[in-house]
């Protein structure tokens, strides 16, 4: 039998010395695993020196990816008495850290753009959770009960599920905060059950696929995955949609998106800018663009308003699809504000809806008189009577022109593909002054 000293010997420290790498860089000498290798006495066996600074610097290499703030937060709040004990024990700095921006990013809600109103209510919300954490830590309160910590000691207890019980309802902040963090998947489950997978292939129950083939078709199938997600959420971002359907699902958020994560006052949902912008003034062939009829559903989809040529009737606009292609005319019987130049011979005009309207018929198949379609460049009247509609409106905030800046496309890199009204005027000016 070898002994430790036997097995590590100083001419394989000089070798171990010579691969000082970081993962991802040349192999190691871990990855190495020789054939003839001795066995070594497990009560015997101590790493080497260059072992022991080598784990050191993986676990420096992946530790802040690691240590995400949910993991910080599940390992404060994880209802184990152990847990709570060492926790308690060894208090980090970036714990506290972690709590204080997940608060912020998961309560605070984002339509709140006063940078005071924010930090006002971050700053509550953080007092009363560090009040629940210490009566959570030292059993007190509403956590007196000795019954669910004799349940918390059992192995087989979820913290979300117990946080779901006995927290929950009891709690305004850490309830609610604990249910989130503890059921996020933070281990290594799913890479487990892929290599389940891939041992299949390995044992022969699919002959013709080596593992070295198998190794190239993951890679690729990962990568293009990778880029695919990439691309659908860099799309989804620019047309204004920063949320999809899974996002919501992993915020605990049913079909419906019901089950908000904290209860509070009602506050402006909704910016409203009551002129027509530049970027509106903008034509466009008969293929349209998606991300403008995305950013001009976002503006003024979901408006409601008393028109007062139909006796006061409440007109509303859909909240997704209220952008129609239009043609453009120069003639007299059908001239637009917007006229047709340069092959840009379509504009976006407003579908206005009233009672009766079948969301899910197209406009044209129904009665005229259940909805209309207004060219905003020519309407400033729907402007006054949307503005006289939310004029004492707590949740939609109505700005006029020269209150507050317009929306920039180009700042916010939402590429449309058309014709703006301020880039052919600036060409027929260049073209005057020749």
């Amino acid at each position: 039998m070898y002994t430790s000293d036997d097995y590590y010997s100083e001419e394989s420290e000089e070798e171990d010395c010579e691969d000082d790498a970081l993962p991802g860089d040349e192999p190691s000498d871990m990855e190495d695993d020789s054939a003839d290798s001795p066995e070594v006495d497990s009560n015997t066996w101590n790493p080497s020196p260059t072992f022991r600074f080598q784990m050191t610097r993986w676990w420096r290499y992946y530790k802040p990816k690691l240590l995400s703030d949910y993991v910080r937060v599940a390992y404060l709040l994880c209802p184990h008495p152990t847990i709570i004990e060492h926790a308690k024990k060894n208090r980090d700095p970036k714990d506290d850290e972690a709590v204080d921006r997940l608060i912020e990013k998961l309560f605070v809600p984002s339509t709140e753009v006063d940078d005071f109103k924010r930090m006002s209510m971050s700053a509550k919300l953080l007092d009363k959770f560090w009040t629940e954490l210490k009566e959570f830590r030292c059993k007190q309160g509403v956590f007196s009960s000795e019954k669910i910590w004799f349940l918390a000691k059992q192995d087989s207890t979820k913290a979300f599920d117990w946080h779901y019980k006995y927290t929950l309802g009891s709690t305004e902040v850490l309830g609610k905060l604990a249910c989130i963090v503890t059921s996020k998947l933070c281990g290594i489950g799913e890479a487990e059950r892929h290599w389940k997978a891939n041992k299949r292939q390995l044992v022969g129950m699919r002959a013709r696929l080596g593992p070295l083939k198998t190794k190239m078709q993951a890679s690729i199938s990962a990568a293009y995955s990778h880029k695919r997600s990439t691309l659908q959420r860099m799309a989804a971002s620019k047309a204004g949609k920063l949320w999809e359907d899974d996002d919501f699902e992993t915020c605990k958020f049913d079909a419906y998106c019901v089950g908000n994560i904290l209860p509070r006052e009602k506050s402006i949902t909704r910016v409203f800018r009551a002129w027509c912008e530049d970027w509106e003034k903008t034509r466009f062939t008969s293929m349209g663009c998606k991300n403008f009829e995305a950013q001009f559903s976002k503006k003024y989809g979901g408006l409601m308003f008393a028109d007062a040529d139909k006796d006061g009737q409440i007109g509303w606009t859909m909240e997704d699809n209220c952008a129609v292609l239009q043609r453009c005319y120069k003639s007299k019987q059908k001239k637009t504000v917007l006229e047709p130049v340069q092959g840009y011979n379509y504009y976006y005009a407003l579908l206005v809806c009233f009672d009766g309207f079948d969301t899910d018929k197209p406009y044209s198949e129904q009665d005229e008189d259940l909805w209309d379609l207004w060219e905003l460049p020519g309407s400033a009247d729907f402007y006054e009577i949307v503005s006289e509609y939310y004029k004492e409106s707590a949740n939609v905030k109505v700005y006029q022109e020269g209150e507050c800046d317009e929306y920039d496309a180009k700042a916010q890199r939402v590429p449309f593909k058309g014709l703006l009204l301020s880039e052919v005027q600036s060409d027929s000016e260049d073209l005057d002054e020749e």
